[in-house]
């Protein structure tokens, strides 16, 4: 895997179509709906979002060219504990050059989890 600075790399991509966005889908594993809030690059506005198991939520940023493969980081805060305690944690994830909204073809994926009283996010492939 070729990582591209500002943690946009290249799938493995079986058609020869210049790629469009950055593609990072994110699930959840815990067995209920997940809020979270995203953005890309490092300011600017949150935008809310909400994932439900067994679903992808694909977040994309739009290249200003076909072909490009750079992005701004794609960055998520989640409030970390489940028992009622707020504990914001951000956490900045990678994201895929992709010619397709295909999840499991092309985009980096992550998942949240619960361990014990805490929720994390973590990469899937």
């Amino acid at each position: 895997m070729l990582v591209i600075p500002f943690t946009v790399a290249q799938a493995p991509i079986a058609s020869a179509q210049p790629t469009k966005f950055a593609l990072a889908c994110i699930g959840t594993e815990t067995g209920y709906s997940v809020n979270f809030a995203y953005r890309w690059g490092s300011s600017g506005e949150w935008t809310s979002a909400t994932v439900a198991p067994g679903k992808w939520l694909k977040l994309t940023w739009n290249y200003k060219f076909a072909g490009e493969n750079k992005s701004p980081a794609l960055n998520v805060r989640y409030d970390d504990n489940t028992t009622g305690v707020t504990n914001i944690v951000r956490t900045p994830l990678k994201a895929y050059a992709a010619t397709q909204s295909d999840c499991e073809d092309q985009g980096k994926t992550f998942n949240f989890y619960q361990r014990g009283t805490e929720l994390y996010i973590s990469e899937e492939d």
